[in-house]
């Protein structure tokens, strides 16, 4: 299978890469144990690959009874079926296939940046969201703390990508290496996202931030400062709730 990035006709952009994980990324502990805390019944991953936290939270999280998944590649679907989870083929823009107010928790992780149509995604969020639910959605930060000093140096940011083919980040400004692309069409600072959850009707419950930089000495700054600020953190967490009709 091919690693490079493709846009797809429903409105997405990715590739396999997107499912693997930086191994000094402390992201989906952080969220497995965010959710494990709610006790939910039921919980829908949007963009779940082949199943990589839906596993995790099989360990973790011993009250969930169904874990779904919505994935663009049917290669990885199949996998997660083999693996006894309701999953989907389907785009995170597009009608997802279950009911209204059908699950406790719904978990967007590292997706909305790859999405043609957050808005689109967003509404069937919270669609199929009950109305006591959460929303669980990670991104990264264009404002991270290194970013502002790479922007200053007039160096392109981390997450910044310029091509489906490859991209030209901190590694070819210093290295003239490019990078492998996973295909994020736009990236947000807090402000911007926690706006659009509210425009969608979600309310803002907290906000974490997680670390990502894949050097051991860079990560524990990393992780301090994403811990401590998580507007300068290396990507966010932020969990939501349907806001009550008005």
């Amino acid at each position: 299978m091919s690693d490079q990035a493709v846009v797809h006709s429903d409105g997405f952009a990715g590739a396999p890469s997107r499912w693997r994980v930086n191994k000094y990324e402390d992201r989906l502990p952080m969220c497995a144990k965010m959710i494990t805390a709610l006790n939910p019944s039921s919980l829908l991953d949007i963009g779940a690959g082949d199943g990589l936290f839906l596993d995790r939270l099989s360990s973790t999280a011993p009250s969930i009874e169904e874990l779904a998944g919505i994935e663009l590649n049917e290669d990885a679907v199949r996998v997660m079926r083999s693996k006894g989870y309701n999953a989907h083929a389907g785009s995170a823009s597009a009608v997802y296939p279950f009911d209204s107010a059908r699950f406790d928790v719904v978990f967007a992780g590292e997706v909305i940046e790859h999405v043609f149509d957050p808005d689109a995604m967003l509404r069937e969020c919270r669609r199929v969201l009950t109305r006591s639910g959460t929303l669980v959605i990670t991104t990264p930060n264009l404002l991270a703390w290194h970013n502002r000093i790479l922007m200053l140096l007039g160096v392109t940011p981390f997450f910044v990508e310029h091509s489906y083919v490859e991209t030209y980040g901190p590694m070819y400004s210093l290295l003239k290496r490019p990078s492998v692309p996973v295909g994020h069409l736009r990236i947000y600072n807090l402000t911007p996202l926690k706006a659009l959850l509210q425009r969608n009707g979600f309310e803002i419950k907290k906000v974490r931030g997680f670390a990502f930089l894949p050097v051991p000495g860079l990560f524990a700054i990393d992780r301090g400062i994403s811990r401590g600020r998580p507007a300068l953190a290396s990507g966010f967490v932020v969990t939501a709730s349907p806001a009550p009709a008005a």
